[in-house]
């Protein structure tokens, strides 16, 4: 029950954060993202790289956090289109700064930890600020609160199905618990969301809203088992330890890193197609 209790207040403190970010302003957006990046990339250097001086990993942290603000600037700022360009000079502070530690002949494990880090954790987390300003403040405040509660609903209703229904595993080795009822259950359930969404606020079409759930949740499901063949892989059962019965930030954010880049992708697609 104690459990229950803690995993319920944890959550609710965790989605209420993100969803006064998203609806405050671009920019406490980007600064609650800035702390969210420093913490994930944090999480994912020490599960690809253990045995590294916390140091370094503090330091990679913290490349990661410069390359995410690098990149959402561009987005944020018309005129600083250019400031992604800035993220790769950064970057490469990762290897140059390994190149002159103590230990630099043993240091190819943590250079590939932190350039890891920037890819699979930075980057994807800066098209979530694409997502914010697309089209605008007050539309982009809409679209990417829809794409955050359409992961939810899809993760939760999958789950609540899954246990309900589920029978036939949808990828038992990597994830045992996951089912094909589970995932179908789920993706009824976003779909509903991003109909929510176009009866609410006519900002697309309802192919168009459709489209953006289905995406949402086959790409995010992907993340969620990418993350957990790498935490099976390393004999890890969670990222970290940062949300109290729930694990780490990278846990909570699995589906996000996966399917931000294709829900901005496709976004501007739409916007260009039609």
């Amino acid at each position: 029950m104690k459990n229950i209790l803690v995993r319920s207040l944890t959550g609710a403190v965790f989605i209420a954060i993100i969803i006064g970010a998203i609806l405050w302003s671009p920019w406490s957006f980007f600064i609650v993202f800035c702390l969210m990046t420093f913490g994930a990339s944090f999480e994912f250097f020490s599960l690809i790289s253990r045995k590294a001086h916390k140091d370094f990993k503090f330091f990679s942290a913290l490349i990661a956090t410069f390359v995410f603000a690098a990149i959402s600037k561009s987005f944020l700022i018309p005129d600083l289109h250019f400031a992604w360009m800035v993220a790769f000079p950064i970057l490469l502070f990762i290897p140059i700064v390994a190149l002159l530690s103590k230990d630099a002949l043993n240091s190819t494990n943590r250079i590939t930890a932190g350039l890891l880090s920037v890819l699979f954790v930075a980057i994807p987390f800066s098209f979530l600020t694409g997502i914010r300003i697309f089209q605008g403040s007050e539309v982009g405040k809409w679209l990417l609160l829809a794409f955050f509660l359409t992961i939810w609903s899809f993760d939760t209703f999958a789950y609540l199905t899954g246990c309900a229904f589920g029978k036939h595993r949808l990828y038992e080795k990597v994830s045992p618990k996951k089912s094909w009822e589970g995932a179908i259950g789920g993706l009824f359930f976003a779909c509903i969301c991003t109909f929510i969404f176009y009866k609410t606020t006519g900002i697309m079409s309802l192919g168009a809203w459709i489209g953006f759930g289905v995406i949402a949740s086959v790409i995010g499901t992907l993340g969620d088992l990418s993350e957990s063949l790498l935490k099976r892989s390393l004999n890890v059962k969670d990222s970290g330890k940062i949300l109290p019965g729930h694990g780490g930030l990278l846990d909570r954010f699995d589906s996000t890193i996966f399917a931000a880049p294709f829900i901005l992708a496709y976004l501007y697609i739409l916007n260009y197609c039609i």
